[in-house]
Protein backbone atom coordinates (compact mmCIF):
# COMPACT_ATOMS: atom_id res chain seq x y z
CA UNK A 1 0.00 0.00 0.00
CA UNK A 2 2.86 2.41 0.79
CA UNK A 3 4.45 1.68 -2.57
CA UNK A 4 1.15 2.30 -4.34
CA UNK A 5 0.61 5.59 -2.54
CA UNK A 6 4.16 6.66 -3.37
CA UNK A 7 3.60 5.84 -7.06
CA UNK A 8 0.40 7.88 -7.19
CA UNK A 9 2.01 10.88 -5.48
CA UNK A 10 5.06 10.62 -7.71
CA UNK A 11 2.93 10.63 -10.86
CA UNK A 12 1.07 13.74 -9.72
CA UNK A 13 4.30 15.55 -8.96
CA UNK A 14 5.70 14.65 -12.35
CA UNK A 15 2.63 16.12 -13.99
CA UNK A 16 2.90 19.36 -12.12
CA UNK A 17 6.64 19.76 -12.10
CA UNK A 18 8.07 18.38 -15.31
CA UNK A 19 5.15 18.25 -17.73
CA UNK A 20 5.76 14.53 -18.30
CA UNK A 21 3.88 11.63 -16.68
CA UNK A 22 5.16 8.06 -16.89
CA UNK A 23 3.24 4.87 -16.19
CA UNK A 24 1.18 5.01 -13.03
CA UNK A 25 -1.47 3.11 -11.14
CA UNK A 26 -4.10 5.09 -9.29
CA UNK A 27 -5.49 8.57 -9.68
CA UNK A 28 -3.49 11.16 -11.57
CA UNK A 29 -4.35 14.83 -10.89
CA UNK A 30 -2.74 17.35 -13.23
CA UNK A 31 -2.42 21.08 -12.67
CA UNK A 32 -0.07 22.00 -15.53
CA UNK A 33 0.32 20.95 -19.15
CA UNK A 34 1.23 17.27 -19.24
CA UNK A 35 2.26 14.67 -21.84
CA UNK A 36 1.99 10.99 -21.05
CA UNK A 37 4.96 8.80 -21.94
CA UNK A 38 3.25 5.52 -21.07
CA UNK A 39 -0.17 4.10 -20.28
CA UNK A 40 -2.03 5.29 -17.20
CA UNK A 41 -3.85 2.72 -15.06
CA UNK A 42 -6.44 4.77 -13.20
CA UNK A 43 -8.38 7.95 -13.77
CA UNK A 44 -6.98 11.34 -14.70
CA UNK A 45 -8.47 14.50 -13.20
CA UNK A 46 -7.68 17.80 -14.89
CA UNK A 47 -7.64 20.17 -11.93
CA UNK A 48 -6.56 23.48 -13.47
CA UNK A 49 -7.74 25.73 -16.28
CA UNK A 50 -5.78 26.73 -19.37
CA UNK A 51 -3.61 23.62 -19.60
CA UNK A 52 -3.15 20.75 -22.07
CA UNK A 53 -3.25 17.01 -21.47
CA UNK A 54 -1.65 15.13 -24.35
CA UNK A 55 -1.83 11.38 -23.90
CA UNK A 56 0.27 10.91 -27.04
CA UNK A 57 -1.82 7.88 -28.00
CA UNK A 58 -1.40 6.13 -24.65
CA UNK A 59 -4.21 4.36 -22.88
CA UNK A 60 -6.01 5.43 -19.75
CA UNK A 61 -7.31 2.15 -18.32
CA UNK A 62 -10.03 1.50 -15.76
CA UNK A 63 -11.90 0.49 -13.75
CA UNK A 64 -13.21 3.59 -12.02
CA UNK A 65 -16.02 6.16 -12.24
CA UNK A 66 -14.51 8.15 -15.13
CA UNK A 67 -11.40 7.92 -17.22
CA UNK A 68 -10.72 11.63 -17.70
CA UNK A 69 -12.63 14.28 -15.75
CA UNK A 70 -12.79 18.02 -16.36
CA UNK A 71 -14.67 19.60 -13.46
CA UNK A 72 -15.33 23.34 -13.38
CA UNK A 73 -12.30 24.15 -15.53
CA UNK A 74 -12.01 26.16 -18.74
CA UNK A 75 -9.59 26.59 -21.62
CA UNK A 76 -8.29 23.01 -21.31
CA UNK A 77 -7.24 20.85 -24.27
CA UNK A 78 -7.34 17.06 -23.96
CA UNK A 79 -5.96 15.25 -26.99
CA UNK A 80 -4.75 11.90 -28.27
CA UNK A 81 -6.12 9.91 -25.33
CA UNK A 82 -7.53 6.37 -25.46
CA UNK A 83 -9.79 5.64 -22.50
CA UNK A 84 -11.32 2.24 -21.78
CA UNK A 85 -12.90 0.20 -19.03
CA UNK A 86 -14.41 2.94 -16.83
CA UNK A 87 -18.03 3.64 -15.89
CA UNK A 88 -17.80 6.71 -18.15
CA UNK A 89 -15.00 7.54 -20.51
CA UNK A 90 -14.77 11.36 -20.39
CA UNK A 91 -16.84 13.56 -18.08
CA UNK A 92 -17.15 17.34 -18.44
CA UNK A 93 -18.89 18.59 -15.29
CA UNK A 94 -19.43 22.32 -15.13
CA UNK A 95 -16.60 22.68 -17.62
CA UNK A 96 -16.68 25.54 -20.13
CA UNK A 97 -14.74 26.44 -23.26
CA UNK A 98 -12.60 23.31 -23.42
CA UNK A 99 -11.46 21.21 -26.39
CA UNK A 100 -11.29 17.43 -26.81
CA UNK A 101 -9.34 16.46 -29.91
CA UNK A 102 -8.56 13.04 -31.39
CA UNK A 103 -9.65 11.22 -28.25
CA UNK A 104 -11.25 7.76 -28.00
CA UNK A 105 -13.48 5.96 -25.55
CA UNK A 106 -14.25 2.27 -25.66
CA UNK A 107 -15.81 -0.27 -23.35
CA UNK A 108 -17.31 2.14 -20.83
CA UNK A 109 -20.16 0.80 -18.72
CA UNK A 110 -22.21 3.91 -19.48
CA UNK A 111 -21.32 6.70 -21.88
CA UNK A 112 -18.15 7.30 -23.83
CA UNK A 113 -18.24 11.11 -23.55
CA UNK A 114 -20.58 12.89 -21.11
CA UNK A 115 -21.24 16.62 -20.93
CA UNK A 116 -23.49 17.55 -18.01
CA UNK A 117 -25.86 20.43 -17.37
CA UNK A 118 -23.10 22.88 -16.52
CA UNK A 119 -20.91 22.10 -19.53
CA UNK A 120 -21.05 24.80 -22.21
CA UNK A 121 -18.97 26.18 -25.04
CA UNK A 122 -16.91 23.00 -25.35
CA UNK A 123 -15.70 21.66 -28.71
CA UNK A 124 -15.21 17.96 -29.41
CA UNK A 125 -13.49 17.21 -32.72
CA UNK A 126 -12.40 13.93 -34.36
CA UNK A 127 -13.23 11.92 -31.26
CA UNK A 128 -14.36 8.28 -31.33
CA UNK A 129 -16.75 6.35 -29.08
CA UNK A 130 -16.98 2.59 -29.64
CA UNK A 131 -18.70 -0.25 -27.78
CA UNK A 132 -19.78 1.78 -24.77
CA UNK A 133 -22.74 0.61 -22.69
CA UNK A 134 -25.19 3.44 -23.45
CA UNK A 135 -24.61 6.47 -25.68
CA UNK A 136 -21.32 7.12 -27.38
CA UNK A 137 -21.70 10.87 -26.75
CA UNK A 138 -24.17 12.22 -24.19
CA UNK A 139 -25.20 15.87 -23.86
CA UNK A 140 -27.25 15.68 -20.67
CA UNK A 141 -28.63 19.18 -20.12
CA UNK A 142 -25.48 20.68 -21.64
CA UNK A 143 -25.81 23.82 -23.77
CA UNK A 144 -23.89 25.60 -26.49
CA UNK A 145 -21.38 22.85 -27.27
CA UNK A 146 -20.06 21.76 -30.69
CA UNK A 147 -19.38 18.19 -31.77
CA UNK A 148 -17.62 18.09 -35.11
CA UNK A 149 -16.44 15.09 -37.16
CA UNK A 150 -16.86 12.71 -34.24
CA UNK A 151 -17.63 9.01 -34.78
CA UNK A 152 -19.87 6.90 -32.57
CA UNK A 153 -20.30 3.21 -33.37
CA UNK A 154 -21.49 -0.08 -31.89
CA UNK A 155 -22.69 1.45 -28.64
CA UNK A 156 -25.37 -0.15 -26.45
CA UNK A 157 -27.91 2.65 -26.86
CA UNK A 158 -27.59 5.53 -29.32
CA UNK A 159 -24.60 7.06 -31.00
CA UNK A 160 -25.36 10.60 -29.84
CA UNK A 161 -27.81 11.47 -27.06
CA UNK A 162 -29.01 15.07 -26.72
CA UNK A 163 -31.29 14.82 -23.70
CA UNK A 164 -32.90 16.42 -20.66
CA UNK A 165 -32.95 20.08 -21.69
CA UNK A 166 -29.68 20.17 -23.62
CA UNK A 167 -29.98 23.23 -25.85
CA UNK A 168 -28.27 25.22 -28.59
CA UNK A 169 -25.74 22.48 -29.33
CA UNK A 170 -24.29 21.92 -32.81
CA UNK A 171 -23.46 18.50 -34.23
CA UNK A 172 -21.62 18.88 -37.52
CA UNK A 173 -20.29 16.17 -39.85
CA UNK A 174 -20.56 13.50 -37.19
CA UNK A 175 -21.14 9.80 -37.89
CA UNK A 176 -23.27 7.31 -35.97
CA UNK A 177 -22.98 3.74 -37.23
CA UNK A 178 -24.19 0.37 -36.03
CA UNK A 179 -25.48 1.53 -32.66
CA UNK A 180 -28.03 -0.69 -30.92
CA UNK A 181 -30.83 1.89 -30.82
CA UNK A 182 -30.73 5.24 -32.64
CA UNK A 183 -27.99 7.05 -34.46
CA UNK A 184 -28.99 10.39 -32.91
CA UNK A 185 -31.50 10.55 -30.04
CA UNK A 186 -32.93 13.95 -29.11
CA UNK A 187 -35.17 13.15 -26.14
CA UNK A 188 -36.80 16.13 -24.46
CA UNK A 189 -33.90 18.44 -25.21
CA UNK A 190 -34.03 22.19 -24.89
CA UNK A 191 -34.46 24.51 -27.83
CA UNK A 192 -32.22 25.34 -30.74
CA UNK A 193 -30.11 22.25 -31.32
CA UNK A 194 -28.70 21.94 -34.85
CA UNK A 195 -27.56 18.81 -36.66
CA UNK A 196 -25.92 19.48 -40.00
CA UNK A 197 -24.16 17.20 -42.49
CA UNK A 198 -24.32 14.31 -40.04
CA UNK A 199 -24.62 10.65 -41.03
CA UNK A 200 -26.53 7.77 -39.43
CA UNK A 201 -25.80 4.36 -40.92
CA UNK A 202 -27.10 0.93 -40.01
CA UNK A 203 -28.47 1.76 -36.57
CA UNK A 204 -30.83 -0.60 -34.77
CA UNK A 205 -33.88 1.65 -34.65
CA UNK A 206 -34.08 5.18 -36.13
CA UNK A 207 -31.32 7.20 -37.73
CA UNK A 208 -32.41 10.57 -36.30
CA UNK A 209 -35.06 10.41 -33.55
CA UNK A 210 -36.69 13.52 -32.06
CA UNK A 211 -39.06 13.22 -29.10
CA UNK A 212 -40.37 16.33 -27.36
CA UNK A 213 -37.75 18.42 -29.15
CA UNK A 214 -38.17 22.18 -29.67
CA UNK A 215 -36.93 24.28 -32.60
CA UNK A 216 -34.48 21.67 -33.82
CA UNK A 217 -32.73 22.12 -37.17
CA UNK A 218 -31.75 19.15 -39.33
CA UNK A 219 -29.77 20.26 -42.36
CA UNK A 220 -28.03 18.12 -44.97
CA UNK A 221 -28.09 14.97 -42.83
CA UNK A 222 -28.16 11.43 -44.24
CA UNK A 223 -29.86 8.39 -42.70
CA UNK A 224 -29.35 4.99 -44.30
CA UNK A 225 -29.89 1.37 -43.41
CA UNK A 226 -31.88 1.98 -40.21
CA UNK A 227 -33.99 -0.89 -38.94
CA UNK A 228 -36.92 1.51 -38.68
CA UNK A 229 -37.27 5.04 -40.10
CA UNK A 230 -34.46 7.24 -41.27
CA UNK A 231 -35.90 10.33 -39.56
CA UNK A 232 -38.64 10.31 -36.90
CA UNK A 233 -40.12 13.53 -35.51
CA UNK A 234 -42.34 12.37 -32.71
CA UNK A 235 -44.76 13.30 -29.96
CA UNK A 236 -44.43 16.77 -28.55
CA UNK A 237 -41.76 17.99 -30.94
CA UNK A 238 -42.30 21.60 -32.00
CA UNK A 239 -40.86 23.83 -34.69
CA UNK A 240 -38.60 21.25 -36.32
CA UNK A 241 -36.99 22.30 -39.60
CA UNK A 242 -35.51 19.62 -41.84
CA UNK A 243 -33.92 20.81 -45.08
CA UNK A 244 -31.77 19.04 -47.62
CA UNK A 245 -31.81 15.76 -45.69
CA UNK A 246 -31.69 12.32 -47.30
CA UNK A 247 -33.19 9.02 -46.16
CA UNK A 248 -32.15 6.01 -48.19
CA UNK A 249 -32.39 2.27 -47.71
CA UNK A 250 -34.16 2.42 -44.35
CA UNK A 251 -36.44 -0.48 -43.49
CA UNK A 252 -39.53 1.29 -42.10
CA UNK A 253 -39.79 4.50 -44.06
CA UNK A 254 -37.70 7.53 -44.87
CA UNK A 255 -39.35 10.33 -42.85
CA UNK A 256 -42.01 9.83 -40.18
CA UNK A 257 -43.83 12.69 -38.42
CA UNK A 258 -46.40 12.12 -35.68
CA UNK A 259 -47.84 14.13 -32.82
CA UNK A 260 -45.74 17.18 -33.66
CA UNK A 261 -46.46 20.81 -34.46
CA UNK A 262 -44.90 23.37 -36.76
CA UNK A 263 -42.75 20.85 -38.63
CA UNK A 264 -41.25 22.00 -41.93
CA UNK A 265 -39.61 19.63 -44.40
CA UNK A 266 -38.00 21.35 -47.37
CA UNK A 267 -35.84 19.92 -50.13
CA UNK A 268 -35.59 16.50 -48.51
CA UNK A 269 -35.18 13.22 -50.39
CA UNK A 270 -36.53 9.77 -49.55
CA UNK A 271 -35.10 7.13 -51.85
CA UNK A 272 -35.23 3.36 -51.86
CA UNK A 273 -36.79 2.92 -48.42
CA UNK A 274 -39.12 0.12 -47.36
CA UNK A 275 -42.61 1.15 -46.16
CA UNK A 276 -42.72 4.48 -47.91
CA UNK A 277 -40.91 7.77 -48.29
CA UNK A 278 -42.75 10.37 -46.15
CA UNK A 279 -45.43 9.42 -43.60
CA UNK A 280 -47.49 11.91 -41.60
CA UNK A 281 -49.38 10.23 -38.79
CA UNK A 282 -52.03 11.46 -36.41
CA UNK A 283 -51.74 14.44 -34.11
CA UNK A 284 -49.72 16.76 -36.32
CA UNK A 285 -50.58 20.45 -36.64
CA UNK A 286 -49.25 23.12 -39.00
CA UNK A 287 -47.05 20.68 -40.91
CA UNK A 288 -45.50 21.70 -44.24
CA UNK A 289 -43.58 19.52 -46.69
CA UNK A 290 -42.38 21.39 -49.77
CA UNK A 291 -40.04 20.71 -52.68
CA UNK A 292 -39.40 17.20 -51.40
CA UNK A 293 -38.71 14.13 -53.53
CA UNK A 294 -39.86 10.60 -52.83
CA UNK A 295 -38.62 8.00 -55.29
CA UNK A 296 -38.06 4.27 -55.59
CA UNK A 297 -39.63 3.38 -52.25
CA UNK A 298 -41.71 0.31 -51.48
CA UNK A 299 -45.05 1.66 -50.32
CA UNK A 300 -46.26 5.21 -50.85
CA UNK A 301 -44.24 8.26 -51.74
CA UNK A 302 -46.18 10.58 -49.41
CA UNK A 303 -48.95 9.40 -47.11
CA UNK A 304 -51.10 11.25 -44.60
CA UNK A 305 -52.23 8.44 -42.31
CA UNK A 306 -55.13 9.60 -40.17
CA UNK A 307 -53.68 13.06 -39.72
CA UNK A 308 -54.85 16.58 -40.42
CA UNK A 309 -53.35 20.01 -40.93
CA UNK A 310 -50.67 18.78 -43.33
CA UNK A 311 -49.72 20.77 -46.43
CA UNK A 312 -47.81 19.07 -49.25
CA UNK A 313 -46.62 21.66 -51.74
CA UNK A 314 -44.48 21.29 -54.88
CA UNK A 315 -43.49 17.76 -53.91
CA UNK A 316 -42.62 15.01 -56.41
CA UNK A 317 -43.35 11.29 -56.11
CA UNK A 318 -42.09 8.91 -58.75
CA UNK A 319 -41.30 5.24 -59.20
CA UNK A 320 -42.83 4.20 -55.86
CA UNK A 321 -44.61 0.85 -55.85
CA UNK A 322 -47.59 2.22 -53.91
CA UNK A 323 -49.23 5.61 -54.38
CA UNK A 324 -47.40 8.79 -55.15
CA UNK A 325 -49.68 10.61 -52.68
CA UNK A 326 -52.17 8.85 -50.38
CA UNK A 327 -54.72 10.12 -47.85
CA UNK A 328 -55.88 7.23 -45.67
CA UNK A 329 -57.45 6.21 -42.35
CA UNK A 330 -59.63 9.26 -41.95
CA UNK A 331 -57.07 11.87 -42.95
CA UNK A 332 -58.93 15.18 -43.08
CA UNK A 333 -58.33 18.86 -43.59
CA UNK A 334 -55.10 18.43 -45.52
CA UNK A 335 -53.98 20.36 -48.58
CA UNK A 336 -51.95 19.20 -51.58
CA UNK A 337 -50.81 21.96 -53.94
CA UNK A 338 -48.69 21.83 -57.08
CA UNK A 339 -47.58 18.27 -56.50
CA UNK A 340 -46.57 15.76 -59.18
CA UNK A 341 -46.85 11.98 -59.34
CA UNK A 342 -45.49 9.80 -62.11
CA UNK A 343 -44.59 6.12 -62.62
CA UNK A 344 -46.10 5.02 -59.31
CA UNK A 345 -48.76 2.32 -58.92
CA UNK A 346 -51.30 5.07 -58.16
CA UNK A 347 -50.82 8.80 -58.60
CA UNK A 348 -53.16 10.38 -56.01
CA UNK A 349 -55.23 8.01 -53.89
CA UNK A 350 -57.86 9.09 -51.35
CA UNK A 351 -59.37 6.15 -49.50
CA UNK A 352 -62.79 5.82 -47.93
CA UNK A 353 -63.19 8.02 -44.86
CA UNK A 354 -60.53 10.58 -45.80
CA UNK A 355 -62.60 13.77 -46.16
CA UNK A 356 -62.34 17.51 -46.27
CA UNK A 357 -59.04 17.49 -48.13
CA UNK A 358 -58.04 19.72 -51.03
CA UNK A 359 -55.95 18.62 -54.00
CA UNK A 360 -55.29 21.39 -56.47
CA UNK A 361 -52.99 22.45 -59.30
CA UNK A 362 -51.35 19.04 -59.23
CA UNK A 363 -50.37 16.67 -62.02
CA UNK A 364 -50.35 12.89 -62.31
CA UNK A 365 -49.55 10.96 -65.45
CA UNK A 366 -48.04 7.61 -66.33
CA UNK A 367 -48.97 5.86 -63.09
CA UNK A 368 -49.67 2.13 -63.50
CA UNK A 369 -53.17 1.64 -62.07
CA UNK A 370 -54.71 5.11 -62.16
CA UNK A 371 -53.51 8.69 -61.90
CA UNK A 372 -56.16 9.89 -59.44
CA UNK A 373 -58.76 8.02 -57.38
CA UNK A 374 -61.20 9.03 -54.63
CA UNK A 375 -63.38 6.44 -52.90
CA UNK A 376 -65.50 9.08 -51.17
CA UNK A 377 -68.70 10.68 -52.43
CA UNK A 378 -68.39 13.53 -54.90
CA UNK A 379 -67.72 16.83 -53.22
CA UNK A 380 -66.37 15.28 -50.02
CA UNK A 381 -62.89 16.33 -51.08
CA UNK A 382 -62.01 19.27 -53.31
CA UNK A 383 -60.19 18.49 -56.56
CA UNK A 384 -59.32 21.80 -58.20
CA UNK A 385 -57.55 22.57 -61.49
CA UNK A 386 -55.52 19.39 -61.64
CA UNK A 387 -54.10 17.59 -64.69
CA UNK A 388 -54.60 13.82 -64.57
CA UNK A 389 -54.30 11.21 -67.25
CA UNK A 390 -56.71 8.61 -65.84
CA UNK A 391 -59.16 8.94 -62.95
CA UNK A 392 -61.49 6.87 -60.80
CA UNK A 393 -63.96 8.84 -58.65
CA UNK A 394 -66.89 7.52 -56.65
Amino acid sequence: MKALALLVVTSALLAAGTGVARAATGDLWITSSTTLTDDQHGRIVVAASGITLDCAGHQVAGPGPAGITLASVSGVTVKNCVVHGFDNGYVLAGATGNMLLNDASTGSTWSGFTLDAGASGNVLTNDTATSNGTHGFTLDGASGNTLRQDVSSSNGDSGFGVINGASANRLVQDTAAGNRVHGYALYWPGAGNELSSDAATGNGSVGFALLGATNTTLRGDVASGSTFAGFAILDGSQGTTASGDTATGNHAGGFYVQGSSGTTLTGDVAKGNDSGGFTFGAGNTATLASIDLSTGNTGDGFVVDGGSGVTLRVDVAKDNDGSGFALVNGASGNQLDLDAATANAFGFLVLQGATGNTIRLSIAQGNTAVDAADQNAAGTNAWLHNVFGTTSFA
